[in-house]
């Protein structure tokens, strides 16, 4: 599973053909690219995560769930509220499902769906990988609330089932992820996702708090807390299938 956080917490990105129009070259660009993506969030691991929908600042719901992940595999048991006990979500690719234990059925969902109706969609949570599922356009040096950064343009390869294009910010001195701002089909901004919070984990730089505006409804934001993150050497490949969710109740 690729988690980017909010979630996109996996980053390498690949330099397309378009000069750059800063100071900084391209080689410097996708090497800084290559450090974020191997630092970021371990490929596997074990994580405990956190939730939070507002609504004009006012609290509206806690989510919390244990998430194991492995690659682009990834399976979620939901831990609260109580109504979502038993309910677990499987990543595999591009297959997304949802398995209720107590009926011991699951239905399809897609990634554009939101995330248990929060502001994050299961995109940002199981799916982003900047490298494989966008190009860089265009990059220049510039600023982010005061501080410099670098601005890549990210334009959705064929057959990506996030965002047509991704705005996003990068730190070149603290070498991390700063924010991406989302754009749909039609052009417009939907949401800026803030990695506002990391963490040294190990020999990870996981950014621990991420802060998810919406701007189709400015009311509302959501974020999401990874509280506990360990790295892990492998797991069961077998426990990332519907028929392992199916033997355990």
């Amino acid at each position: 599973m690729k988690i980017a956080t909010l979630i996109s917490f996996c980053v390498i990105l690949m330099l397309s053909s378009s000069p750059a129009i800063c100071a900084v070259d391209a080689k410097e660009v996708e090497s800084l690219m290559h450090i974020i993506e191997q630092s970021m969030f371990p490929q596997i691991a074990a994580s405990s995560v956190k939730i939070t929908s507002y609504k004009d600042a006012v609290e509206q719901k806690v989510i919390a769930f244990e998430l194991l992940s492995s690659g682009d595999k990834g399976l979620i048991e939901f831990t609260a509220p109580t109504v979502d006990k038993g309910k677990y979500i499987l990543s595999s690719g591009k297959n997304l499902w949802m398995y209720f234990s107590d009926i011991k059925r699951s239905i399809r969902l897609s990634y554009q769906d939101s995330f248990m109706g929060t502001d994050a969609n299961n995109y940002d949570v199981l799916q982003l990988n900047l490298i494989q599922d966008y190009s860089v356009v265009g990059f220049e040096e510039t600023t982010l609330e005061g501080k410099p950064a670098i601005k890549l343009e990210l334009s959705a390869r064929e057959g990506t089932e996030g965002y047509k294009k991704i705005t996003s910010w990068v730190d070149q001195k603290g070498r991390r992820l700063l924010q991406n701002d989302c754009f749909s089909i039609s052009g417009e901004k939907i949401k800026t996702i803030k990695y506002q919070e990391t963490k040294l984990i190990d020999r990870y730089q996981v950014p621990v708090s991420v802060l998810i505006e919406n701007h189709l409804d400015k009311s509302r934001t959501t974020r999401m807390e990874f509280v506990n993150v360990e790295p892990r050497d492998k797991f069961n490949e077998a426990i990332f299938t519907l028929g392992y969710l199916e033997s355990m109740n």
